[in-house]
């Protein structure tokens, strides 16, 4: 893999811009990529997620007349670093929340069934939305691009 930085000059001073390539060569080297090349390091917002589709997908309609089609999906977490005490269970999974916008993502991902093992490509996003008692919030998976990697079983 490889992580593209190239607005890595952004206005101000030469030391900044060695201590951000710095910085960015440095999460590169932590996450086991190839290099660090020209794109923006700092400014990126790029989920890649695959799970378990934990329920059939919904289609909603918001009051702006705009359409999404919402759906959970249950990936597992790594094996802890370190084992837990003794009498505490450590969480293995967790459930996300990923929403289509688009009319093509969302045809695809209207497909997935219950168990789909399915790939999930987007940015994490922070909605609001008015509710009874005042603003409420939240994160979700904005899916850019879905697939269909196994059918349930």
């Amino acid at each position: 893999m490889v992580v593209h930085s190239a607005h890595l000059r952004p206005q101000g001073s030469a030391r900044f811009t060695t201590e951000t390539a710095y910085c960015a060569r440095l999460a590169a080297r932590r996450m086991d990529l190839e290099e660090v090349v020209d794109v923006d390091v700092l400014g990126r917002n790029q989920v890649v997620l695959v799970g378990r589709v934990a329920a059939v997908p919904e289609e909603r309609t918001l009051p702006s007349g705009d359409v999404l089609l919402l759906w959970r999906l249950v990936v597992d977490r790594p094996p802890p670093r370190r084992a837990a005490p003794e009498g505490v269970r450590m969480p293995t999974v967790d459930t996300l929340d990923c929403v289509a916008w688009a009319a093509g993502v969302r045809r695809s991902a209207s497909s997935f069934c219950t168990g789909d093992v399915v790939s999930v490509e987007g940015s994490l996003r922070r909605r609001f939305w008015r509710a009874g008692a005042g603003a409420v919030s939240r994160y979700e998976v904005e899916a850019h691009k879905v697939k269909r990697l196994q059918r349930a079983a």
